[in-house]
């Protein structure tokens, strides 16, 4: 079993075996084998620790083959960063706000304004970071799109580290098989436009 472990797997392996080294202690790991063709297979190991007669502890159970989940993961894993890269270099402002109105996202363009140190706004509220009035401004028309399941348009005007902004918003509804769970909203700067 250690010369089939992956060199990358065999210290995290261990420390699992020896965590749940105990009669009665549950093994649950996950790591890479060498297959008898040469291949790397992931395996999920579950195990039960059960004490002989003798004293000694015996790892009883199953190895099962999991690489095609962890392939499908590493694809979800690349897909999701490709898409996160596309988003985080767009110069429109894009987030997601979930039914308390918390952010779930907010790509690089929103979290330079918002708050003005630019640290990320996840699971804060607009209040935690916003005046009151232009929180409101935004929990509004949040609101509207989780109440009738509709798209809105809404120009806003906000105030940026002191200087007022004119954005032009497009919100929708975040749906899944349970209806909507969320709000995502997207925007770009007009205040150049307004000011002309």
């Amino acid at each position: 079993w250690w010369e089939a472990l992956h060199p990358d797997d065999r210290g995290p392996a261990l420390e699992d075996e020896q965590a749940s080294a105990r009669p009665g202690g549950q093994l649950r790991s996950e790591y890479r084998l060498r297959h008898r063709v040469g291949s790397w297979v992931w395996v999920r190991d579950e195990a039960t620790v059960i004490e002989n007669e003798h004293g000694e502890l015996r790892f009883h159970g199953v190895l099962l083959d999991i690489t095609e989940r962890k392939r499908a993961e590493a694809e979800v894993r690349a897909k999701n960063a490709q898409l996160q890269a596309i988003i985080d270099n767009s110069p429109l402002m894009i987030w997601a706000k979930d039914r308390e109105f918390r952010y779930l996202f907010a790509n690089l363009e929103h979290s330079a304004l918002h708050p003005a140190d630019g640290t990320s706004v996840v699971g804060l509220r607009d209040s935690d970071f916003l005046s009151a009035e232009m929180a409101e401004q935004f929990v509004s028309s949040d609101r509207e799109v989780l109440e009738t399941g509709r798209s809105v348009q809404v120009e806003q005007r906000v105030r940026v580290q002191g200087r007022e902004r004119y954005h032009l918003v497009q919100k929708f509804p975040l749906r899944d098989e349970e209806g909507v769970y969320g709000v995502c909203g997207i925007a770009i700067d007009m205040t150049e436009r307004q000011e002309r």
